[in-house]
């Protein structure tokens, strides 16, 4: 995976996905936060009971489990700045569906990670790449962001697309390989409408959004 090191911006929405899951715990049920992840519950490790009819993640679909939250809160995170930044249509509607999407995808990761690990771990998150991309787009306006922001979406899906794929026709877990081919289709829809925004012209670029 050439960008899954872009994590670092994700892991915000993964802190509010796991606390929407688990709202009704008791904060004391959260264990020892390593010093690399970023507020427990979300990304500390969390001890919990693992029966027969659920069992524990085997090592791969627990990377799975760490891969596609950091990469989902990162998309969650570029899209909300192309929800600040861009007036084009087209760019804030593939931002509207990334947020909505990305967002339901954690919370289902964080319940089916509950419901099946003795313990859930973020993966260590490197900070420095993901902040710089975001800088050099905060940097950018009009047409030039929406073309950057493009093109990181559909780097970034197509690594996203690779990774479920896998996930559907490899994993151990059963809700995982449910889940991954689940959302396979929104993926994809997501990169196709990245890819459009590449090839196409954007008529109303620059232009103010009313519904803004």
């Amino acid at each position: 995976m050439k960008r899954f090191a872009l994590y670092a911006a994700g892991t915000a929405c993964l802190s509010l996905a796991m606390a929407g899951c688990g709202r009704d715990q008791p904060a004391a049920t959260s264990g020892s936060t390593p010093a690399s992840a970023v507020t427990a519950p979300a990304t500390g490790t969390t001890s919990l009971q693992a029966d027969s009819s659920h069992p524990a993640l085997t090592r791969a679909d627990q990377d799975f489990v760490a891969k596609a939250t950091g990469d989902n809160g990162f998309q969650i995170a570029m899209a909300r700045l192309a929800l600040q930044k861009s007036q084009t249509s087209a760019v804030r509607e593939l931002a509207q569906r990334i947020t909505t999407d990305h967002t339901r995808m954690n919370n289902e990761l964080a319940r089916i990670a509950t419901r099946h690990s003795t313990t859930h771990e973020s993966t260590p998150v490197p900070v420095k790449r993901s902040e710089q991309l975001q800088n050099d787009l905060g940097r950018l306006d009009g047409d030039a962001f929406d073309r950057a922001f493009a093109g990181a979406m559909v780097n970034d899906h197509h690594d996203a697309i690779e990774l479920f794929s896998k996930e559907a026709d490899q994993g151990e877990n059963d809700d995982l390989r449910a889940f991954a081919r689940k959302e396979l289709p929104a993926l994809q829809t997501h990169l196709a409408m990245a890819q459009a925004l590449n090839k196409q012209p954007l008529p109303d670029a620059g232009k103010q959004d009313k519904n803004r």
